[in-house]
Protein backbone atom coordinates (compact mmCIF):
# COMPACT_ATOMS: atom_id res chain seq x y z
CA UNK A 1 0.00 0.00 0.00
CA UNK A 2 2.83 2.29 1.17
CA UNK A 3 4.43 1.63 -2.67
CA UNK A 4 1.10 2.27 -4.36
CA UNK A 5 0.70 5.81 -2.44
CA UNK A 6 4.40 6.62 -3.33
CA UNK A 7 3.84 5.82 -6.76
CA UNK A 8 0.47 7.83 -6.99
CA UNK A 9 2.39 10.83 -5.67
CA UNK A 10 4.94 10.21 -8.20
CA UNK A 11 2.19 10.43 -11.01
CA UNK A 12 0.40 13.64 -9.54
CA UNK A 13 3.91 15.36 -9.68
CA UNK A 14 5.02 14.80 -12.98
CA UNK A 15 1.49 15.85 -14.33
CA UNK A 16 1.98 19.01 -12.41
CA UNK A 17 5.01 19.72 -13.55
CA UNK A 18 3.88 18.74 -16.79
CA UNK A 19 0.87 20.61 -17.38
CA UNK A 20 2.02 23.57 -18.67
CA UNK A 21 3.82 21.94 -21.85
CA UNK A 22 0.67 19.59 -22.04
CA UNK A 23 -1.73 21.88 -22.30
CA UNK A 24 -0.06 24.60 -24.76
CA UNK A 25 0.49 21.28 -26.70
CA UNK A 26 -2.94 20.15 -26.33
CA UNK A 27 -4.71 23.35 -25.87
CA UNK A 28 -8.69 22.98 -26.51
CA UNK A 29 -9.07 19.63 -28.64
CA UNK A 30 -6.19 17.54 -29.20
CA UNK A 31 -6.36 16.34 -33.10
CA UNK A 32 -6.20 12.40 -32.14
CA UNK A 33 -8.43 13.26 -29.55
CA UNK A 34 -11.25 14.93 -32.25
CA UNK A 35 -10.94 12.41 -34.82
CA UNK A 36 -10.33 8.96 -32.69
CA UNK A 37 -11.12 8.84 -29.51
CA UNK A 38 -13.94 11.03 -29.00
CA UNK A 39 -16.10 9.96 -31.65
CA UNK A 40 -15.72 6.49 -30.26
CA UNK A 41 -16.27 7.62 -26.66
CA UNK A 42 -19.27 9.98 -27.61
CA UNK A 43 -21.08 6.75 -29.77
CA UNK A 44 -20.66 4.61 -26.56
CA UNK A 45 -21.87 7.05 -24.40
CA UNK A 46 -24.79 8.10 -26.06
CA UNK A 47 -25.52 11.27 -23.83
CA UNK A 48 -28.69 12.65 -23.48
CA UNK A 49 -29.26 16.42 -22.77
CA UNK A 50 -29.84 17.35 -18.80
CA UNK A 51 -27.98 13.75 -17.76
CA UNK A 52 -24.83 14.52 -14.80
CA UNK A 53 -21.75 12.72 -15.92
CA UNK A 54 -18.83 11.91 -14.35
CA UNK A 55 -15.08 12.39 -15.80
CA UNK A 56 -12.47 11.10 -13.70
CA UNK A 57 -8.81 12.52 -14.81
CA UNK A 58 -10.09 15.16 -17.19
CA UNK A 59 -6.69 17.48 -17.45
CA UNK A 60 -7.41 20.49 -19.20
CA UNK A 61 -10.93 19.61 -19.56
CA UNK A 62 -11.42 18.63 -23.38
CA UNK A 63 -13.41 16.15 -23.27
CA UNK A 64 -15.42 17.76 -20.32
CA UNK A 65 -16.06 21.20 -22.40
CA UNK A 66 -17.27 18.60 -25.21
CA UNK A 67 -19.70 16.44 -22.78
CA UNK A 68 -21.07 20.39 -21.88
CA UNK A 69 -21.37 20.84 -25.51
CA UNK A 70 -23.90 17.27 -25.73
CA UNK A 71 -25.87 19.13 -23.00
CA UNK A 72 -24.91 16.78 -20.03
CA UNK A 73 -24.09 18.54 -16.38
CA UNK A 74 -20.43 17.29 -15.82
CA UNK A 75 -18.61 16.80 -12.68
CA UNK A 76 -14.74 17.21 -13.80
CA UNK A 77 -12.40 15.75 -11.29
CA UNK A 78 -8.68 15.70 -11.59
CA UNK A 79 -5.67 15.18 -8.88
CA UNK A 80 -3.71 17.61 -10.66
CA UNK A 81 -4.04 21.28 -9.32
CA UNK A 82 -1.88 22.42 -12.53
CA UNK A 83 -4.00 20.68 -14.97
CA UNK A 84 -6.92 21.87 -13.26
CA UNK A 85 -6.14 25.46 -13.27
CA UNK A 86 -5.75 25.08 -17.05
CA UNK A 87 -9.33 23.24 -17.71
CA UNK A 88 -10.60 26.41 -15.34
CA UNK A 89 -9.04 28.93 -17.52
CA UNK A 90 -10.06 26.87 -21.08
CA UNK A 91 -13.81 26.79 -19.71
CA UNK A 92 -15.03 30.40 -20.95
CA UNK A 93 -18.96 29.30 -22.33
CA UNK A 94 -20.13 26.15 -22.69
CA UNK A 95 -23.88 25.13 -23.60
CA UNK A 96 -23.90 22.99 -20.32
CA UNK A 97 -22.34 23.19 -16.67
CA UNK A 98 -19.30 21.68 -15.84
CA UNK A 99 -17.79 21.66 -12.30
CA UNK A 100 -14.19 21.32 -11.76
CA UNK A 101 -12.99 19.39 -8.28
CA UNK A 102 -9.87 18.47 -6.87
CA UNK A 103 -9.77 14.23 -6.57
CA UNK A 104 -7.51 11.61 -6.00
CA UNK A 105 -9.68 8.81 -7.60
CA UNK A 106 -7.32 6.20 -6.21
CA UNK A 107 -8.75 7.22 -2.57
CA UNK A 108 -11.62 5.37 -1.23
CA UNK A 109 -12.78 8.13 0.73
CA UNK A 110 -12.71 11.04 -1.32
CA UNK A 111 -14.24 8.88 -4.03
CA UNK A 112 -17.24 8.05 -1.60
CA UNK A 113 -17.55 11.63 -1.06
CA UNK A 114 -19.27 12.19 -4.29
CA UNK A 115 -22.47 10.45 -3.06
CA UNK A 116 -24.27 7.68 -4.45
CA UNK A 117 -26.41 6.51 -7.35
CA UNK A 118 -25.93 10.47 -8.56
CA UNK A 119 -24.83 9.87 -11.95
CA UNK A 120 -25.77 8.72 -15.51
CA UNK A 121 -22.31 8.08 -16.95
CA UNK A 122 -18.76 8.54 -15.59
CA UNK A 123 -16.07 8.36 -17.99
CA UNK A 124 -12.36 8.14 -17.77
CA UNK A 125 -10.84 9.47 -21.21
CA UNK A 126 -6.88 8.30 -21.97
CA UNK A 127 -6.10 7.83 -18.16
CA UNK A 128 -6.67 4.73 -16.87
CA UNK A 129 -3.04 3.90 -17.97
CA UNK A 130 -1.90 6.34 -16.26
CA UNK A 131 -3.45 5.44 -12.96
CA UNK A 132 -1.07 3.55 -10.22
CA UNK A 133 -4.30 1.67 -8.91
CA UNK A 134 -7.61 1.07 -10.53
CA UNK A 135 -9.61 -0.74 -8.39
CA UNK A 136 -10.89 1.96 -5.84
CA UNK A 137 -12.32 3.56 -8.66
CA UNK A 138 -13.81 0.92 -10.55
CA UNK A 139 -15.71 -0.25 -7.30
CA UNK A 140 -16.99 3.00 -6.86
CA UNK A 141 -18.58 3.21 -10.36
CA UNK A 142 -20.69 0.62 -9.02
CA UNK A 143 -21.95 2.90 -6.31
CA UNK A 144 -22.00 6.32 -8.20
CA UNK A 145 -23.92 4.94 -11.15
CA UNK A 146 -27.93 5.08 -11.34
CA UNK A 147 -28.81 1.63 -11.75
CA UNK A 148 -28.89 1.92 -15.40
CA UNK A 149 -25.77 4.18 -15.96
CA UNK A 150 -23.12 3.21 -17.93
CA UNK A 151 -19.27 4.00 -17.65
CA UNK A 152 -16.79 4.29 -20.50
CA UNK A 153 -13.14 4.20 -20.95
CA UNK A 154 -10.43 4.81 -23.62
CA UNK A 155 -7.05 3.62 -23.00
CA UNK A 156 -3.99 3.17 -25.29
CA UNK A 157 -4.70 -0.31 -26.95
CA UNK A 158 -2.94 -2.85 -24.50
CA UNK A 159 -2.19 -5.63 -27.11
CA UNK A 160 -0.96 -3.04 -29.46
CA UNK A 161 0.44 -0.31 -27.65
CA UNK A 162 1.79 -0.82 -24.51
CA UNK A 163 4.85 -1.02 -22.90
CA UNK A 164 5.79 -4.68 -24.37
CA UNK A 165 5.36 -3.34 -28.32
CA UNK A 166 7.35 -1.52 -30.93
CA UNK A 167 6.39 -0.23 -34.13
CA UNK A 168 8.41 -2.08 -36.83
CA UNK A 169 9.08 -2.68 -41.00
CA UNK A 170 9.44 -5.81 -42.02
CA UNK A 171 7.89 -4.94 -45.15
CA UNK A 172 5.47 -3.35 -44.62
CA UNK A 173 4.81 -1.20 -41.44
CA UNK A 174 3.39 -3.37 -38.22
CA UNK A 175 3.60 -3.79 -34.72
CA UNK A 176 5.84 -5.85 -32.30
CA UNK A 177 4.44 -7.54 -29.12
CA UNK A 178 7.77 -8.19 -26.68
CA UNK A 179 5.61 -8.67 -23.79
CA UNK A 180 2.45 -8.74 -22.84
CA UNK A 181 0.90 -10.61 -20.50
CA UNK A 182 1.50 -9.68 -17.02
CA UNK A 183 1.50 -6.24 -15.86
CA UNK A 184 3.74 -3.99 -15.59
CA UNK A 185 4.95 -0.18 -14.71
CA UNK A 186 7.56 1.73 -17.34
CA UNK A 187 7.97 5.06 -18.11
CA UNK A 188 6.10 6.86 -20.87
CA UNK A 189 6.03 10.15 -22.98
CA UNK A 190 2.52 10.87 -23.96
CA UNK A 191 3.32 13.09 -26.92
CA UNK A 192 6.98 13.68 -28.25
CA UNK A 193 9.04 16.01 -26.39
CA UNK A 194 7.24 15.88 -23.17
CA UNK A 195 9.58 17.58 -20.38
CA UNK A 196 9.15 14.43 -18.13
CA UNK A 197 8.42 10.61 -18.62
CA UNK A 198 5.48 9.59 -16.75
CA UNK A 199 4.59 6.52 -14.83
CA UNK A 200 2.53 3.75 -17.36
CA UNK A 201 0.61 0.95 -15.84
CA UNK A 202 -0.08 -2.10 -18.68
CA UNK A 203 -2.40 -4.07 -17.77
CA UNK A 204 -3.43 -6.66 -19.74
CA UNK A 205 -7.38 -7.75 -21.00
CA UNK A 206 -7.51 -10.09 -18.37
CA UNK A 207 -6.53 -7.84 -16.03
CA UNK A 208 -8.34 -4.75 -16.89
CA UNK A 209 -11.69 -6.55 -17.78
CA UNK A 210 -11.24 -8.82 -14.46
CA UNK A 211 -11.08 -5.76 -12.44
CA UNK A 212 -14.71 -4.50 -13.81
CA UNK A 213 -16.08 -7.87 -13.72
CA UNK A 214 -15.19 -7.98 -10.10
CA UNK A 215 -16.97 -4.70 -9.53
CA UNK A 216 -20.15 -6.09 -10.70
CA UNK A 217 -20.03 -5.07 -14.20
CA UNK A 218 -20.48 -6.66 -17.57
CA UNK A 219 -18.73 -5.36 -21.39
CA UNK A 220 -21.86 -3.82 -23.24
CA UNK A 221 -19.82 -2.44 -26.01
CA UNK A 222 -16.31 -2.36 -27.47
CA UNK A 223 -14.87 0.32 -30.62
CA UNK A 224 -11.07 -0.16 -31.94
CA UNK A 225 -11.24 3.00 -33.78
CA UNK A 226 -8.69 3.50 -36.42
CA UNK A 227 -7.81 7.00 -38.19
CA UNK A 228 -10.40 8.23 -41.05
CA UNK A 229 -9.19 7.95 -44.09
CA UNK A 230 -8.83 11.52 -44.72
CA UNK A 231 -5.60 11.93 -42.01
CA UNK A 232 -3.80 9.05 -43.29
CA UNK A 233 -3.54 11.04 -46.31
CA UNK A 234 -2.87 14.28 -44.61
CA UNK A 235 -0.58 12.99 -42.20
CA UNK A 236 0.29 9.16 -43.57
CA UNK A 237 4.10 9.26 -41.43
CA UNK A 238 2.01 9.94 -38.06
CA UNK A 239 -1.30 8.22 -39.01
CA UNK A 240 -1.21 5.72 -41.89
CA UNK A 241 0.64 2.38 -39.87
CA UNK A 242 -2.87 3.16 -37.48
CA UNK A 243 -4.81 2.08 -40.23
CA UNK A 244 -4.90 -1.86 -39.70
CA UNK A 245 -3.83 -2.25 -36.41
CA UNK A 246 -5.46 0.20 -34.06
CA UNK A 247 -3.64 2.28 -30.94
CA UNK A 248 -6.81 3.04 -28.81
CA UNK A 249 -9.16 0.92 -27.64
CA UNK A 250 -12.40 1.88 -25.98
CA UNK A 251 -15.08 -0.15 -23.66
CA UNK A 252 -18.85 0.28 -22.31
CA UNK A 253 -19.77 -1.08 -19.40
CA UNK A 254 -22.81 -1.87 -16.75
CA UNK A 255 -23.78 -3.00 -14.29
CA UNK A 256 -24.44 -6.65 -13.78
CA UNK A 257 -28.86 -6.94 -13.56
CA UNK A 258 -29.77 -8.52 -10.24
CA UNK A 259 -32.49 -11.32 -10.89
Amino acid sequence: MIEIKEINQRVRDVWNANAQWWDNQVGDIDIAHEYVVNPAMETLLTIKPGERVLEIASGNGTFARSLARLGASVLACDFSEELLKRAKARTIDTSGSIEYRLLDATDQDQLASLGERCFHAAVVSMALMDMANIEPLIQAFSRLLVPEGRFVFSVTHPCFNSLGTQTQWLGTEGVLVKDYIQPAIGDENAKPGQPIRHPFFHRPLWHLFGICFQAGFVLDGLLEPVPPEWLQAEQPEKWKRYSRIPHVMVTRWRLLKQE
